[in-house]
C-alpha cells in the first residue's frame, strides 16, 4: 500500500466520522439528504475497508486524490451533505 493510498484511507475515515456525527442545529430534516448521507457513508466504509483488507491490490492515484479532495470538501462543509452535493433540483 502506497503512502497516497494510506492518506486516502485516513481521509475516508475522517469524512465518515464528520458525516456520521453531523448535527443539524435547527436545520430542517430532508429525507433525501439523509438517504444520500447514508449511501455515501456505506460506500466509503466499504471502500476504506476493502482497501485496508487488501481486496483492492491496485488503487488508481486519481481515485486517491479524488477521495482526499472529497474529504476536504466534507470537512469544509462541516459534514453537511446538502452543502457538499448542492441542494439540487428537488428543493
Amino acid at each position: 500500500m502506497s503512502l497516497l493510498t494510506l492518506l486516502a484511507c485516513i481521509a475516508m475515515l475522517m469524512a465518515i466520522g464528520r458525516i456520521l456525527f453531523y448535527q443539524r442545529a435547527g436545520a430542517s430534516f430532508r429525507r433525501h439528504h439523509s438517504v444520500m448521507a447514508w449511501v455515501v457513508l456505506a460506500c466509503m466504509i466499504f471502500s476504506a475497508g476493502g482497501i485496508l483488507l487488501g481486496w483492492y491490490p491496485v488503487v488508481p492515484r486519481g481515485m486517491d486524490l479524488l477521495v482526499i479532495l472529497f474529504c476536504a470538501k466534507v470537512w469544509r462543509d462541516k459534514g453537511n451533505v446538502a452543502r457538499v452535493f448542492g441542494d439540487g433540483p428537488w428543493r
